[in-house]
């Protein structure tokens, strides 16, 4: 099965459509099957993604984005293309479906009616949603059961580190971008504690030096990792997380690290409040930023809490999302 994948990243998007779409593409991947990228971010692709993947480079013109796709698909004539973009409207949509020989759509809320024929939400709270399609109704993949999880993750999920009653590490992540600049307050909420805490630096930040201050700042002991290759290992081995809310949250919920998540986007809200309810992250909105440093302490101090959200995280997410989509889309494909 040869898989075609409409997916960008970067540091004003994220890297959340690269992560999640790298997933599948893995798992593609393993079993001899071709992946190629459509891309206007070759670079995030090579930054996020598997390194076996092909790429090809489209424009940023909307138009001539379009065109240069749709040559792509009649040239290559991919078995499935995956769609996985919030510029990807519903005719956008549908101009793809008209010409490959199966589409499949990446799409986190309702924002469009969808016209393809396997629709994906691996978040908590797809469920419960309701799309509105056109043409054939499409194949649906939708929760927790469908979230894409990386290899390193789902490795690290499979042996976890041992639970610590006296906590030793902490880690802090917002992801692959900073977008609000929030790794420097982040940092300064540790003043004091007694826990090492390891400082994320996503390839999309640009806030270096501000992060640097704020570390040698700050009363704690801390270590700076600039976009790690051992990221799984590194949230593994945390006691504790502040992170933002986006596809790491998911990451973290899977390793068995207690987190508290701070939403950094509208599209991270809904996925902060579903885990906030069902009691396996804490959660603070952005404009109470100030009470972190208490619900830092709060956290450290109560091994019992750090001990169940961690039991709930991992039973809440078994990493087979991927093959799961595989199957499904290799099913169509027949």
């Amino acid at each position: 099965m040869e898989l075609a994948i409409r997916a960008d990243g970067g540091p004003d998007i994220g890297f959340g459509h690269l992560v999640r779409t790298g997933a599948i593409a893995t798992e593609a991947l393993g079993r001899g099957q071709s992946v190629t990228y459509l891309t206007r971010t070759p670079e995030a692709v090579e930054s996020a993604c598997p390194s076996a993947v092909d790429t090809f480079v489209l424009p940023e013109d909307d138009t001539d984005e379009v065109k240069k796709t749709q040559g792509w698909i009649t040239n290559h004539k991919p078995d499935i293309v995956l769609i996985d973009s919030y510029d990807a409207d519903t005719s956008y949509q549908a101009k793809l479906r008209k010409i490959a020989k199966t589409t499949a759509v990446i799409l986190d809320d309702t924002r469009y009616t969808v016209c393809t024929d396997c629709l994906i939400n691996g978040n908590v709270y797809a469920p419960e949603l309701n799309y509105e399609w056109r043409g054939s109704e499409p194949t649906w993949c939708l929760g927790l059961e469908y979230l894409p999880v990386r290899e390193a993750i789902r490795n690290m999920a499979a042996t976890p580190e041992p639970f610590r009653t006296t906590p030793k590490r902490a880690v802090v992540t917002m992801g692959g971008s900073d977008i609000n600049d929030i790794t420097p307050t982040v940092c300064r909420a540790f003043d004091d504690t007694d826990v090492t805490v390891d400082v994320i630096v996503g390839p999309g930040f640009d806030n270096h030096e501000e992060i640097q201050q704020a570390i040698t700042g700050t009363g704690a002991d801390f270590e700076r990792f600039d976009d790690p290759d051992d990221f799984a290992t590194l949230i593994g081995r945390a006691d504790l997380a502040v992170s933002a809310a986006g596809s790491t949250i998911y990451e973290l919920l899977a390793v068995g690290t207690p987190t508290i998540a701070v939403p950094q986007a509208a599209n991270q809200e809904p996925i902060a409040r579903a885990l906030a309810d069902r009691d396996t992250i804490e959660c603070l909105e952005p404009p109470n930023i100030d009470e972190l440093p208490d619900r830092i302490a709060e956290l450290l101090s109560n091994a019992n809490r750090r001990r169940n959200l961690r039991r709930r995280g991992r039973n809440l997410i078994d990493c087979q999302g991927a093959k799961r989509i595989y199957r499904t889309l290799e099913n169509i494909c027949v």
